[in-house]
């Protein structure tokens, strides 16, 4: 009985892994950084109501202008960092007033003067990049 058990468990090992190397295909962490792919969870975000059984109504940025009900798989839990070093989660998007992005400065820190190329046949320019607080 032992050997027909060891037998199956061995035959049944590489389809296994085949299966959930299928599966983590999906799951792929990138190396290099898309913004299309990366930052998938943004939050901590104000649970409104529950629609259905399995669905809820977040309090998102009308500036998004996505629908505001998700399915409980598409949410994840808020767990807050549990030390200083660990990597936040990115900041909001800044407010949008009169379709520009406002951004709330406390201080500007530094600045760098670079130039930027452009296309050929175009002069450069001059871009300044400000540190703010």
């Amino acid at each position: 009985m032992k050997l027909i058990h060891d037998k199956t468990k061995a035959t049944l090992q590489k389809p296994a892994e085949q299966m959930k190397t299928q599966y983590d295909k999906k799951k792929k962490t990138t190396l290099e950084y898309q913004k299309k792919l990366n930052n998938q969870q943004v939050g901590p975000f104000t649970v409104l109501q529950k629609h259905g059984l399995s669905a809820y109504k977040l309090k998102l940025l009308v500036a998004w202008k996505v629908y505001l009900v998700f399915n409980e798989t598409l949410l994840m839990l808020y767990i807050p960092p549990a030390f200083s070093n660990q990597e936040k989660n990115p900041s909001l998007p800044p407010d949008i007033i009169n379709s520009e992005e406002q951004y709330k400065t406390e201080t500007i820190l530094d600045h760098k003067t670079h130039k930027v190329h452009g296309a050929v046949g175009e002069p450069s320019r001059t871009v300044i990049d400000y540190l703010i607080k």
